[in-house]
């Protein structure tokens, strides 16, 4: 029984020995990445046509009904700070009439209360006038 013993506690020794010695030629971060790496991998059918089609989506350009929730109808759902109201002809009135240059130079640039590219900088020029132009066909 006592050889057993100590064969066993021999071993369970030399086993944390070694996990000692491994443990100290590893990083603190090296052996938390080993202990949390995956340990494999679930496939389900059509999983990749299903993330290139998510990949394409978040690639494709906004149109300017989406640019429009996205960006614009904060202000100009309710008039935020004298944003004309988004179909309401009367608050537009004004602003049409001083012509279309004009309006998509204040859409690009900015005017009174509102911001350059309605503080979207990361939408081109031609994004900014499809949502004007989305705003403007509500009110014609």
């Amino acid at each position: 029984m006592r050889c057993c013993l100590s064969l066993g506690s021999g071993i369970i020794f030399m086993s944390i020995s070694m996990t000692t010695i491994a443990a100290d030629s590893l990083t603190r971060a090296q052996i938390i990445e080993n202990n949390t790496n995956p340990v494999g991998q679930v496939n389900v059918a059509g999983a990749s046509a299903q993330a290139a089609a998510a990949a394409a989506a978040a690639n494709a350009p906004l149109t300017g009904e989406q640019l429009y929730k996205k960006d614009c109808a904060f202000c100009h759902d309710n008039g935020t700070a004298g944003a004309p109201k988004y179909g309401d002809k009367n608050s537009w009135a004004p602003h049409l009439a001083k012509g279309a240059d004009v309006l998509k130079e204040h859409a690009l640039k900015g005017f009174k209360a509102m911001p350059a590219k309605g503080l979207c900088p990361q939408c081109s020029d031609e994004d900014t006038i499809a949502a004007l132009d989305y705003m403007l066909k509500s009110v014609q």
